[in-house]
């Protein structure tokens, strides 16, 4: 019998993975799905087959994933199911320029709606979130907006953060000579998330250091390669004693191969994109 893999495909990992660092989520992710957006029309992609093998090679016992893209290139569903989950159905829809509008993350057990707005300089301003779980009454619904403030010369200045209407958070956001988000401060806790880049401005590392404790933390590494493309990630895991390194591989512009590695360089599992 085939064993169960239980990674999760970077077609699922940022909506799930993501931690609590916003400018993250919320910014760099966006511009991500854009920027993905965008190949898929130069490449006249419309559907992508995602495949999840196990470390000898053979496909992983119940899984299925797939992304669906509209033929106008306003809407990419993803739909996945493992043997372990439930399945799950992610619809992301984009303005005609191609910037994210909404997305819906449904299930059996839960259904999550986000709604973006943009500036005149196409910068999020508000995410407008609602969680609904199918086995609560509606006033048991969890909300969450967010609201992004900029300065007068258009830089990231401050968010707040507004969980079920009520309960509110500001972080407050530093800039490097770039005018590179680097760090990220809750001002109730004095929690702070640091970003680091290289000397093309791209994204290196993201660490943290919450308020009680002395040490600083790694959360992320980003390493490119000659294409501008992302070639690896280590993603740390119980406050960084452990840790996966994904590595990828592209055929010109698209993603054909992510592998998944343990701490110790056991491979743990592998996906491969098929398009079309």
């Amino acid at each position: 019998m085939k064993k169960k893999n239980y990674f999760i495909p970077l077609c699922c990992f940022f909506f799930i993975k993501a931690k609590s660092q916003y400018f993250y989520k919320d910014i760099i992710i966006n511009k991500q799905l854009v920027t993905e957006l965008n190949t898929y029309k130069d490449e006249k992609i419309k559907e992508i087959a995602v495949i999840s093998l196990e470390t000898d090679g053979l496909p992983s016992e119940g899984f299925f994933c797939k992304k669906e893209i509209s033929r106008d290139y306003s809407t990419i569903k993803t739909i996945t199911q493992t043997s372990t989950s439930y399945k799950t159905i992610l619809t992301s829809t984009f303005s005609k320029e191609g910037y994210l509008q909404t997305t819906k993350d449904s299930s059996e057990i839960s259904v999550t709606n986000s709604i973006y707005t943009y500036n005149n300089l196409n910068k999020v301003i508000k995410i407008i979130s609602e969680t609904h779980f199918k086995q609560d009454d509606y006033e048991d619904n969890n909300f969450e907006d967010h609201f992004y403030n900029y300065d007068n010369t258009g830089n990231l200045a401050k968010l707040i953060v507004v969980k079920n209407k009520k309960d509110t958070m500001n972080f407050l956001f530093s800039l490097d000579e770039n005018k590179n988000v680097t760090i990220e401060k809750n001002s109730e806790t004095g929690d702070l998330y640091y970003y680091y880049y290289d000397a093309k401005n791209r994204l290196t590392d993201i660490v943290h250091k919450y308020q009680q404790q002395k040490k600083i933390t790694t959360d992320y590494i980003f390493q490119y390669n000659q294409g501008n493309q992302l070639a690896q990630m280590k993603v740390a895991e119980e406050e960084g004693a452990y840790y996966f390194v994904w590595k990828y591989n592209y055929e010109v512009n698209l993603r054909t191969t992510e592998r998944c590695y343990s701490k110790e360089g056991k491979l743990l599992g592998s996906i491969e994109y098929k398009y079309r």
